[in-house]
């Protein structure tokens, strides 16, 4: 049986155009002074609260789920990253006492944090590859229907209990700000196709969505 392999202290960084792009907040919009002095204010209080962590596990995709292309018993690296809930905690005690603007900011800094680990995990599948002589071929994406189901999957093969995940009735991760990833594993260790690609997932809706990916 594989083992689960955990990192820490990984960097998480906050864009502050991203940020204010996601909260659709422009220098000309009368908000902007007071949204741009409570960023200020928070910054350091949201990088000091993160608790960023990754998970990986290499194990063998299942039956019954679609993913890509992927095949049943195919190799797979499966991973769950978190930033915790310490940030989370602060953005819901804001809305609890009507502090709409804080609690707006906290909770989509958080979200920039989390997609920032993204960047930060690739250093750490390129070592995990370089160790076992392997590459990565594909980021693979369910298919709507199979999002639950493999969101299940990897909660278990990663035992997210014992590790301080809970997945709820509605398939949703505690921490809030959590992100799965499944990867195709490939005898050719040159191969390194890690990096999300709007153009396989469905969340057609998403601010981030990019009409042009770009390439590993």
């Amino acid at each position: 049986m594989c083992e689960i392999i955990r990192y820490t202290g990984q960097a998480v960084e906050i864009s502050k155009e991203e940020v204010f792009r996601d909260l659709c907040c422009i220098q000309e919009s009368a908000a902007y002074e007071i949204f741009e002095q409570e960023y200020e204010q928070l910054l350091e209080l949201v990088v000091s609260c993160c608790r960023p962590a990754v998970y990986l596990k290499e194990c063998r995709f299942p039956k019954g789920i679609s993913c890509s292309s992927l095949k049943p018993e195919e190799r797979i690296l499966c991973g769950i990253y978190t930033i915790g809930r310490e940030v989370s905690d602060w953005s819901t005690r804001a809305f609890f006492q009507e502090d709409y603007v804080k609690g707006m900011l906290l909770d989509t800094m958080a979200d920039c944090a989390l997609f920032s680990m993204e960047k930060q995990m690739e250093p750490l599948l390129r070592n995990f590859c370089r160790e076992r002589g392997m590459g990565i071929s594909e980021r693979c994406h369910a298919q709507d229907k199979d999002t639950m189901p493999l969101q299940r999957f990897i909660y278990e093969e990663l035992e997210g209990r014992k590790n301080g995940f809970l997945l709820t009735a509605g398939y949703m991760f505690d921490p809030v700000k959590t992100g799965t990833v499944i990867f195709r594993l490939t005898e050719d260790p040159r191969a390194f196709c890690v990096r999300h690609t709007c153009s396989g997932c469905g969340n057609t809706s998403c601010r981030r969505r990019k009409t042009t990916n770009f390439q590993n």
